[in-house]
């Protein structure tokens, strides 16, 4: 089956916003392999059944702010609670983590939660892995307000930097920070994968970036 007959399988609104395509793209040559694999937002646990199934070899750990969401079992996926507003929280996940082979941030979308998330988890991707940033939409102030109340920069712009090799900065990750991102990635890229959904009429946007 492919990521997107999965997807639907499972219910993973990952199909909805036309992301798997692009998804499938670039990681079917993992696909059989023994890698390690972090989801940023469990929920009900959809999406972990998608890569499950997708990787039959892999690790899957996720996390999320409430874990209580999902009938997960300890053999399909380890569930961490953690909460991306806090940076301590995180700070504290990433130390004792590991290293992953692909990281998707499916988690808050606020630009507090996101940056946090390339800011302390970027170091756990492994040399050629892959770190997936969702629902980019979440940066269109006009659409999404409350994901960004004090009009932070963000992070459709910081994806956008780093693909075209511009500057970025914010409270969120420093520019050093940002520089050395820049300087240890293969490639990022931002993809317009629809124009909208059946629910909204707004362009869904996702991004991955793949380190050297």
């Amino acid at each position: 089956m492919t990521l997107e007959d999965l997807a639907k399988k499972y219910g993973t609104d990952k199909y909805i916003h036309r992301y798997c395509s692009h998804y499938e793209a670039v990681l079917l040559p993992l696909k059989n392999e023994n890698i390690r694999l972090l989801e940023i937002g469990v929920d009900r646990g959809w999406s972990m059944r998608m890569w499950r199934d997708f990787f039959p070899r892999a690790e899957l750990v996720g996390v999320d702010v409430v874990i209580n969401k999902h009938d997960l079992k300890e053999s399909e996926a380890d569930i961490k609670s953690v909460d991306f507003d806090n940076q301590d929280e995180v700070k504290n996940f990433a130390k004792s983590s590991g290293n992953f082979d692909v990281i998707i941030d499916d988690g808050g979308h606020s630009m507090r939660q996101q940056q946090y998330a390339l800011n302390f988890l970027w170091d756990l991707v492994k040399p050629g892995g892959y770190f997936i940033m969702e629902d980019m939409h979440t940066s269109l102030y006009n659409y999404y307000p409350k994901r960004n109340i004090d009009r932070d920069p963000t992070t459709l712009d910081l994806i956008r930097s780093l693909e075209s090799g511009g500057e970025f900065e914010s409270r969120f990750i420093s520019r050093e920070k940002f520089n050395r991102i820049k300087s240890e990635l293969s490639y990022a890229r931002v993809i317009q994968t629809c124009d909208g959904t059946p629910e909204k009429h707004i362009p869904s946007i996702t991004s991955i970036i793949k380190k050297l």
